[in-house]
């Protein structure tokens, strides 16, 4: 008897140590896309309170009172509020969402615009009047496109403008979520975003038997991708107590990742794109046509296409626009398929006699959402001189750099990399917490044109000391890195070979020339290498 109440103890003992107390609550008011569902009961149907744990450390409790439904009117009338609000503890918060059913046509739900205003007042009134923190949320967007593919909202009309307003005069934290949703969607048109919806056929879904075509209400799929929003909204935010246990990296999943590879050919006739699913078989998309022609510069040139995607899920490119161009080429899409209006970035303009602005590349800083864009630059006279050859023309490149969160406004230019050589075709890769930057080293003479790395806790102020060559006994440039499961591919130009190489490296240390197992669009010219989500890659593919 004794032995078991000594185990039962040690058990005990054991669990308190392992199990981690919450610090804060997120208590969630809202309507049937915010709800917690069961399978066996309610079928595939899921909802983004319900996901939402899944971007949130032990630390964080959620509270799901959300109901199918619900407006605020009822969430009121029912007593649901007043049960939310007696659950509510000092410092917890409470994420407030509604819209579909205030603007619903049955009067029992329905809420007036000046209404729904007086109810989020109260809400947030009464969770400050406990010393909670309330956070208001726009609506999930409709997945409605009309005869020319455009996606159409009209059901919640003035709702979501009457949060933002609110949330603005009352100075309340709000996450964007419509706007959000309306982006992703948006970017992926009309059939590529039918999966995150609860949109099933028959004899699948034993809650819906005869199949269903349900644009509001979403698969897991989509209420994951909700989930994420609203937990990259809490870090954007930096909601005091509650940012630090989100963990978007761990979350997000990776299942249905596919790779684009963004490059030119010829001269610089503007965008190409290849996809892969394992990194190493690389096939063009669109037959290998252009998806963006050059309109900007002296030679009107695209080279060196650069895309990253921000947290938003825009994309952002950077280009070559010319061989002695002081600026660089800009544009963005939702979609890779269409973009907006190209723009020219002056990024040298005020280093006088500037030969050139090559070979510029992206950085996005997820943590801080902030765009490094540095490129290769030669002003004369500002670095000792080497020798170069003929065809060289004298330039002596070192790497410079502005960063910006907009696109519209810009930190003055700086030498960003110095390392004692000329250096061109920089490319920034993050893994674990450290920023490994990539260099191709330019010297003629001795020629020596091959790709090395060095590393550093940011993303600038990278050491100037670099490793030994990475690549080959060949000549090597455009470094493009890309995180595979445990390694780190680093694509590059074997250009005088007239075909592209890749290298491999578990540790960052010891590289692997897999260059023999890699294959290429023919003619495929210095990009990059970026991880997208399957249903971009399916719209690309008019799936």
């Amino acid at each position: 008897m004794k032995k078991i109440l000594l185990f039962s103890l040690m058990l005990l003992l054991a669990y308190s140590f392992t199990t981690v107390e919450p610090k804060v609550s997120i208590f969630i008011a809202g309507d049937s896309t915010a709800q917690s569902y069961k399978e066996e009961k309610d079928g595939l149907i899921k909802g983004w309170g319900q996901m939402l744990g899944k971007f949130l450390t032990d630390d964080v409790k959620v509270v799901n009172h959300a109901m199918g439904g619900r407006s605020t009117k009822t969430f009121i009338s029912e007593g649901r509020w007043d049960k939310l609000l007696s659950e509510v503890s000092p410092g917890d918060y409470v994420f407030i969402q509604f819209g579909h059913n205030d603007a619903s046509t049955r009067p029992e739900r329905h809420a007036s615009y000046g209404d729904y205003r007086k109810n989020l007042v109260k809400f947030i009134e009464d969770v400050r009047a406990k010393k909670a923190n309330p956070v208001l949320l726009t609506s999930v967007v409709m997945r409605t496109f009309d005869k020319n593919g455009n996606l159409v909202d009209d059901r919640l009309k003035g709702y979501p403008v009457i949060t933002r307003q609110v949330a603005k005069e009352y100075n309340v934290p709000m996450i964007d979520v419509n706007l959000k949703t309306r982006d992703f969607i948006t970017m992926l048109g009309d059939s590529a975003s039918i999966p995150y919806y609860r949109w099933v056929d028959p004899g699948v879904d034993h809650a819906k038997p005869e199949g269903l075509k349900d644009d509001t209400h979403m698969m897991e799929k989509g209420a994951t991708q909700v989930a994420g929003f609203v937990a990259e909204g809490i870090k954007d935010l930096d909601l005091k107590g509650l940012s630090e246990y989100v963990k978007l990296d761990a979350a997000k999943k990776s299942e249905n990742d596919v790779y684009l590879f963004s490059y030119f050919k010829g001269n610089g006739d503007g965008l190409h794109l290849a996809y892969s699913l394992d990194g190493l078989k690389w096939e063009s998309l669109n037959n290998d046509s252009v998806y963006l022609k050059p309109v900007l510069g002296k030679d009107k040139l695209m080279r060196d296409p650069s895309i990253v995607q921000d947290n938003n899920g825009v994309f952002h490119m950077v280009w070559t626009t010319g061989w002695w161009d002081q600026g660089v080429g800009y544009a963005s899409s939702l979609d890779l398929i269409n973009w907006s209006e190209q723009k020219n970035i002056p990024v040298m303009e005020a280093f006088e006699g500037t030969r050139n602005s090559w070979a510029p590349e992206l950085f996005y800083d997820k943590k801080d959402k902030t765009f490094y864009i540095f490129w290769a630059s030669t002003v004369p006279g500002a670095f000792p001189e080497l020798p170069t050859s003929e065809s060289e023309k004298g330039l002596n490149h070192r790497q410079y750099y502005v960063t910006t969160k907009d696109f519209n406004t810009f930190s003055e230019t700086k030498l960003f990399f110095e390392p004692g050589f000329s250096v061109i075709d920089g490319a920034i890769l993050e893994k674990e917490g450290s920023y490994y930057l990539f260099v191709k080293n330019e010297n003629s003479s001795p020629a020596e044109k091959n790709i090395r790395v060095t590393v550093n806790a940011k993303a600038f102020d990278f050491p100037t000391t670099v490793s030994a060559p990475i690549t080959g006994d060949y000549w090597a440039e455009g470094p493009a890195p890309l995180q595979i499961g445990d390694y780190v591919y680093v694509y590059f130009d074997k250009y005088t070979e007239h075909k592209y190489g890749a290298v491999r490296s578990k540790d960052m240390i010891q590289w692997e020339d897999i260059s023999e197992q890699v294959s290429f669009p023919e003619g495929l010219r210095h990009g990059t290498a970026f991880t997208v989500d399957e249903a971009v890659l399916n719209k690309l593919l008019g799936n």
